[in-house]
């Protein structure tokens, strides 16, 4: 805290009877029973910190903008709290491991689209499965109301249980294009919806990370010329990510691919085929059969 001024105040040793009518003199030893207020003041204090944080009212300045995550780990350890997802237990990596197979992030993109009135804003809801890293991309609009929001997380659901990736959690953040309806529309199929603090895009890190891919690599490459331009980027976007596109955290094998090709000892050139979408701007590599 850069400003935090100090009030003094003298008060009296004693306080009045329950029924107002006479005085009850403190003990001549007694003074403010400072542990307990302080703990009551601290507790009082970070709770409100967090309802202000959470609320998007607190931010932040100056120097108190570089504190590191290892600062409020201390802190929280001093105040005797451990600062793993679950209290007293666990640490972060379980809590990942615990959840990435049940777990979606979803997040909206926009891509400009030319139109006989110039360039309009075209939106698309994009999910991930942390697990697997299999994503799934809406149809586009240019009116991202709460009914095409809360329909394209109805498509999602039918999409998810058709790949046995039935999620049992979703996450997103705290965009106003996530309407209450369409939160309750998952957790009437008793899913949970974890909604990131703001500010903290780093905490939908892997929908973000999806998203910058999709741009990079399809978006930005096209002048895109209508809805039924860009829902065909997509469509291919979507079907090069999840089955032909090598994936890091996979062993660089694709989203969607169940079972790893049996292993070779040697290739020749001539048995490398090459596959192209969008007009060879994306590519896939695979080895014919013998």
């Amino acid at each position: 805290l850069l400003f935090h001024p100090h009030l003094h105040c003298v008060v009296t040793g004693g306080a009045l009877s329950p029924d107002g009518t006479r005085w009850i003199a403190a003990r001549p030893d007694y003074f403010l029973p400072v542990k307990v207020l302080s703990r009551l003041f601290r507790g009082k204090f970070l709770a409100g910190l967090k309802n202000a944080f959470e609320s998007g009212a607190l931010t932040l300045t100056g120097r108190i903008r570089r504190i590191t995550r290892q600062t409020v780990k201390n802190i929280m350890k001093e105040a005797g709290l451990n600062p793993g997802p679950e209290r007293g237990e666990g640490t972060w990596d379980d809590f990942l491991k615990r959840h990435m197979d049940t777990l979606w992030q979803c997040d909206f993109l926009s891509v400009k689209s030319l139109t006989k009135a110039g360039f309009v804003d075209l939106y698309l809801l994009a999910f991930i499965h942390l697990g697997t890293r299999r994503a799934w991309i809406s149809l586009c609009t240019a009116h991202p109301d709460s009914a095409w929001v809360t329909q394209q997380g109805r498509n999602f659901l039918m999409h998810a249980d058709d790949v046995d990736l039935k999620p049992e959690y979703v996450q997103h953040d705290r965009d106003t294009k996530f309407t209450a309806a369409f939160d309750e529309m998952f957790e009437a199929t008793g899913v949970t919806i974890n909604k990131t603090v703001p500010h903290s895009p780093n905490l939908n890190a892997f929908i973000e990370r999806f998203i910058q891919t999709a741009k990079q690599e399809v978006f930005s490459r096209f002048v895109i010329c209508g809805e039924k331009h860009l829902n065909h980027l997509a469509r291919e976007l979507q079907t090069h990510y999840n089955f032909e596109r090598s994936h890091s955290s996979r062993e660089y094998l694709p989203p969607a691919l169940e079972k790893e090709p049996e292993p070779v000892t040697a290739i020749k050139l001539a048995d490398v085929a090459c596959e192209t979408r969008l007009g060879g701007l994306l590519k896939h590599y695979w080895r014919r059969a013998a």
